[in-house]
C-alpha cells in the first residue's frame, strides 16, 4: 500500500476540506483519505497506484472547486539513438501515477516532465528512464548537475568508437584486397585468414556495438522497435552468416566480417558526428549561460572583499564589478558610472550609460568603469535565467507539425523490418541466390534512417528560437513559432507599440473659468495617482515638473477603461474618455476636433458632472513605426490598429503610418471581442500590445505578442517577447517564422523522400535495369550504412543554417 500527500490549493475553511474529502472518498481503490485544512493537504493511500487513478483525483478535486499543484521537472537524457527511443521514454513516463506531461525533445536530448505535486520525486523519475535503458541528471537552476556519470559515458562512447576504428581499418584492408597482400593467403585457401576477420570483427560486434543490442532489447522489452533494432539486426546477419561460413566453408566461399564491422564504426561516427552537429543548434542556451561568471567579488560590511561562487550570492550583497566583467547578479547601483552592453536583452549593440540607482541585469557587460551593484535577484530569479528558461521551454516543446513524424516513426522500424524481410524472400525465391538475399535484407535494414525523421522538427525549433533569443526575440513555444508563419493579419495597440508609451499632457484646455489650471492639474493627477492606465503617468509626470503635491481622495473608483471617479473636497470629479461623458457643448466638441487633427488623445474632467476642463495627451510614435509597417506589408500581412481612442485620431495616426484598418474607442472588453471578431472574419491572427489592458487580447489572438517594456502580465499572456523599443523585430519574427517552417518542411521532405527512394534502391529495385551502374543495383550495406549516417547529418546540418544565416 502506497502513501500520498498531495497539496490541495483555494481552500478556506473545514468544510472546504470536507467537500474534497467527500469527492475524493467516491473513487475506488483509495483509503485512508485525509484532507487537512492547516497545510491545504491531501493525504490518502492506494494499492497498485495508476495514472488513471490521479487523473481522476484531479478531476475530483477540480470538481469541488480547488486545484492540485504542479511541478515541472527538465532532465538530460543519454543513450537515445532515434526518435523512436524518445516515443518510448515518453510512453514510459506517461504510464507513471502523476504524470501529466512527458516531453521529449530527441535533438536537444532534453525530457521536459509536469506531474501533481506530491507524487513523484526527481529520483523516482530517473529510475523510470533507466529501467528503459537510458540515463537521465536532472538540470538544476537552468544548468546542467554535471556528473561522474554522465562525463563517464561521454568517454566510453568515444573509446568505443576509436577501438571499433582501430579493428575496422586493418579488418576492411585485408577482406578487400587479401588477394593482392603479399603477406596473406586469401580466404577460403587460408582458414588462418578467415579467423584472423573473425578476431578482428569480434571486438567491434561486441564491445564497439553493444550499444546497440542493449538498445534493441530494452526497446523490444518496452514494446517499441527504434534504430538500436535495425542496426544490431544488420550487422549480426552479415556477423553470424560469415561465422557459420567460416565453420561450414561447403554453404559459401566469401566472409563478410568487414561488411558488420563497418556498419558499426559507421554509424558510431555517424551518431558523435551528429552529436556535435546537433550540440551546435543548441548554443543559444549555452551561450546565455555563459553569460553569467562562476564566481564574484564580494563587498563585506568591514570594507575587504573575497571571490565568492555565484550560488553563495544572497539579496542585498554588494557586487563589486571591474571593466571588462560581465555582471553577475541583477541588482542597483550603489556607487559608480559606466557604459554597460545590454545586447543581451535588447540586440541592441550600443552601451546603455548607467549611475548610481540605475538597475543592471545579470549577465550584461560592463565596458567600462567600476560598479558596485545591490543584490536585489539571483539564480531562478533573475532576468537571464527567465530568459533561459523560456528558450529551453519553447525547445522542449513539440510542433504541431511534428505530429506527422511521430505517426511515422512510431510504425517506422517495424515496417522496415517487414520490408527487409519481403526483400529477402522475393530474392531468394526468385533467383535461388542465398547470399544476394541475405545482402539485401542487410542493407535495407540498415539505410532505413528513423533519426532523420526525430531529428527534423526538433533541430528546425531550437535553431529557430536560438536565433531569436539572440537578437532579443524569446519564442515561448515552439507552437508559437510555427502559428507566427501562418498569420493572415496583425492587429497592433497603438499605445506603447506604435508609440513611445510615454504620454505627457500637451496642453490644458480650461472650460470652467471658476478653476484655474493649477488646480485642476493638482485634482486630476492626485486622482490619476490611483491608477495604473499609462495615461495615467501623463498627470503624475506633469504633477512633478510644475512640482505638485498630490492630495487624498475617497471613493476612488476605475470604470474599466473609460475613466475614473473620486471625491475630493466633498466634490464629484470624473476624468475619462468623451464617449463616456453623455452630455458635451459645443465648446468641447471643437476643441475635441482641434486635438483629433493632431492625432493627440482628449480627456475631459467634470466637477459635480459639469464640464471643468479637456486635458490633449500626446504620445510620440516611435521613429521605426512606419518602417516596420512597410516591412509587415511586404510580407503580404494585413495591418489592423486597434486603440481606444476616439475614430479621428484612430485614422489620423493609421493614415501617418500607411495602416488602412483601425478600431477605436476599444476597451479591455471590447478588445478581446474584437480580436475575436477579426478572427473568425480573416483566419490567424496576431496581436501586438505591451499595457495591462492588452493582456485579455493577448491572450485570445492565435498569437499574442508582447513588447518587452510592457507590464508581467502583459508578458504572461503571450506567446512572444519582444524588446520594447526594438519595434523592427516584430517582421523579423515574422520572417524568422516562416524561415523555420521552411526548415522543417524542407527537413521532413528530405527525411521522407530520402528513406522513400533509398529503401527500395537497397532492396534491388533497380537490379533488373543493366544500364544502372552495379553499385545501385547492388547496394552495399557499407555504403547504406554511410549513408544512412550522413542523411541525419544533413537534416541537423539544414537546421544549423537557420541559425547560423547572416540574415533572416
Amino acid at each position: 500500500m502506497s502513501e500520498f500527500r498531495i497539496p490541495v490549493y483555494g481552500m478556506h475553511c473545514t468544510n472546504c476540506a470536507n467537500s474534497v474529502e467527500k469527492k475524493i472518498s467516491e473513487i475506488d481503490n483509495i483509503e485512508k483519505i485525509n484532507v487537512n485544512f492547516a497545510d491545504d493537504s491531501l493525504t490518502f493511500q492506494m494499492e497498485n497506484p495508476d495514472q488513471d487513478t490521479f487523473r481522476l483525483i484531479d478531476e475530483k478535486i477540480e470538481e469541488a472547486g480547488f486545484k492540485t499543484g504542479k511541478e515541472r521537472k527538465e532532465f538530460k537524457l543519454s543513450g537515445m539513438h532515434c526518435a523512436n527511443c524518445a516515443n518510448s521514454i515518453e510512453k514510459n513516463l506517461s504510464s507513471m501515477p502523476g504524470i501529466k506531461i512527458a516531453n521529449v525533445n530527441f535533438a536537444s536530448e532534453i525530457l521536459t516532465a509536469e506531474f501533481t505535486e506530491g507524487t513523484l520525486s526527481s529520483s523516482d523519475i530517473i529510475s523510470q528512464i533507466r529501467s528503459g535503458g537510458f540515463n537521465a541528471s536532472e538540470i538544476i537552476d537552468g544548468e546542467l548537475e554535471q556528473n561522474f556519470e554522465e562525463t563517464k559515458e561521454i568517454i566510453s562512447q568515444r573509446n568505443k568508437f576509436y577501438i571499433g576504428l582501430f579493428f575496422t581499418i586493418p579488418l576492411f584492408i585485408i577482406s578487400m584486397f587479401q588477394n593482392i597482400l603479399p603477406f596473406i593467403t586469401p580466404y577460403p585457401k587460408s582458414l588462418a585468414t578467415g579467423i584472423l576477420l573473425f578476431l578482428l570483427a569480434t571486438p567491434v560486434q561486441f564491445y564497439t556495438g553493444m550499444d546497440y543490442y542493449k538498445g534493441a532489447l530494452n526497446s523490444i522489452k518496452s514494446g517499441s522497435a527504434n534504430m538500436d533494432v535495425l542496426v544490431a539486426l544488420g550487422s549480426s546477419v552479415a556477423y553470424f552468416y560469415s561465422i557459420f561460413i567460416l565453420f561450414f566453408p561447403s554453404a559459401g566461399t566469401h566472409l563478410y566480417f568487414e561488411t558488420s564491422a563497418v556498419i558499426i564504426t559507421l554509424v558510431k561516427l555517424g551518431k558523435m558526428m551528429e552529436a556535435k552537429t546537433k550540440g551546435k543548434a543548441g548554443e543559444a542556451i549555452k551561450s546565455l549561460l555563459d553569460l553569467t561568471p562562476k564566481t564574484a567579488l564580494k563587498e563585506n560590511a568591514d570594507g575587504s572583499t573575497e571571490e565568492i561562487n555565484i550560488s553563495d550570492i544572497i539579496k542585498s550583497d554588494i557586487i563589486i564589478v571591474k571593466a571588462g566583467e560581465n555582471i553577475a547578479v541583477d541588482g542597483i547601483i550603489e556607487s559608480g558610472e559606466s557604459s554597460v552592453d545590454e545586447s543581451m536583452l535588447t540586440g541592441e549593440p550600443i552601451p546603455v550609460d548607467k549611475k548610481q540607482g540605475d538597475i543592471v541585469t545579470g549577465g550584461t557587460f560592463n565596458t567600462n568603469g567600476i560598479l558596485k551593484i545591490r543584490t536585489t535577484a539571483t539564480g531562478k530569479d533573475t532576468v537571464l535565467y527567465k530568459i533561459i528558461d523560456i528558450v529551453r521551454k519553447a525547445q522542449g516543446s513539440k510542433a504541431p507539425v511534428q505530429k506527422l513524424a511521430d505517426k511515422v516513426a512510431a510504425v517506422f522500424v517495424p515496417g522496415v523490418i517487414t520490408i527487409a524481410l519481403l526483400t529477402f524472400f522475393i530474392w531468394y525465391f526468385a533467383t535461388g541466390e542465398f547470399v544476394t538475399a541475405l545482402i539485401r535484407l542487410t542493407a535495407v535494414m540498415v539505410i532505413a534512417c528513423p533519426c532523420a525523421l526525430g531529428l527534423a522538427t526538433p533541430t528546425a525549433v531550437m535553431a529557430g528560437t536560438g536565433r531569436g533569443a539572440r537578437s532579443g526575440v524569446l519564442f515561448k513555444s515552439s507552437e508559437a513559432l510555427q502559428k507566427l508563419s501562418e498569420i493572415t493579419s496583425i492587429i497592433m495597440d497603438k499605445t506603447g507599440t506604435l508609440t513611445k508609451g510615454k504620454p505627457s499632457i500637451r496642453k490644458i484646455f480650461i472650460i470652467d473659468e471658476e478653476n484655474n489650471e493649477k488646480e485642476l492639474l493638482l485634482k486630476a493627477s492626485s486622482i490619476e495617482n490611483n491608477s495604473s492606465h499609462p495615461i495615467a503617468q501623463a498627470f503624475t509626470n506633469k504633477a512633478e515638473e510644475e512640482n505638485i503635491n498630490f492630495i487624498s481622495c475617497s471613493e476612488f473608483r476605475e470604470h474599466g477603461g473609460n475613466g475614473l471617479t473620486a471625491v475630493i473636497d466633498k466634490k464629484q470629479y470624473k476624468i475619462g474618455k468623451p464617449v463616456w461623458f453623455e452630455t458635451k457643448d459645443k465648446k468641447t466638441d471643437i476643441i475635441l476636433e482641434e486635438i483629433y487633427s493632431r492625432g493627440n488623445t482628449g480627456i475631459i474632467m467634470s466637477e459635480n458632472d459639469k464640464t471643468a476642463a479637456i486635458f490633449e495627451i500626446s504620445d510620440e510614435i516611435k521613429k521605426n513605426a512606419e518602417q516596420t509597417i512597410k516591412e509587415l506589408k511586404k510580407t503580404g500581412l494585413k495591418i489592423v490598429l486597434l486603440t481606444g481612442d476616439n475614430e479621428n485620431a484612430a485614422k489620423h495616426v493609421s493614415e501617418k503610418l500607411g495602416i488602412n484598418d483601425w478600431i477605436s474607442e476599444a476597451t479591455p472588453e471590447t478588445k478581446t471581442e474584437s480580436v475575436r471578431k477579426y478572427q473568425e472574419e480573416n483566419g490567424f491572427c496576431a496581436m501586438v500590445g505591451d499595457g495591462i489592458n492588452d493582456a485579455p487580447a493577448l491572450a485570445s489572438a492565435h498569437v499574442g505578442i508582447a513588447m518587452g517594456s510592457g507590464t508581467d502580465i502583459a508578458i504572461e499572456s503571450s506567446d512572444i517577447i519582444i524588446p520594447g523599443e526594438k519595434l523592427n523585430l516584430l517582421p523579423y519574427s515574422v520572417r524568422l517564422g516562416v524561415k523555420t517552417l521552411q526548415t522543417i518542411k524542407v527537413n521532413l521532405f528530405w527525411a521522407f523522400i530520402y528513406n522513400i527512394i533509398l529503401i527500395p534502391l537497397a532492396a534491388g529495385a533497380l537490379a533488373p535495369f543493366d544500364s544502372v551502374p552495379m553499385f545501385l543495383r547492388q547496394l552495399n550495406p557499407m555504403v547504406a550504412a554511410l549513408s544512412m549516417s550522413l542523411s541525419s547529418i544533413m537534416v541537423v546540418s539544414n537546421s544549423l543554417l537557420l541559425y547560423r544565416k547572416r540574415k533572416i
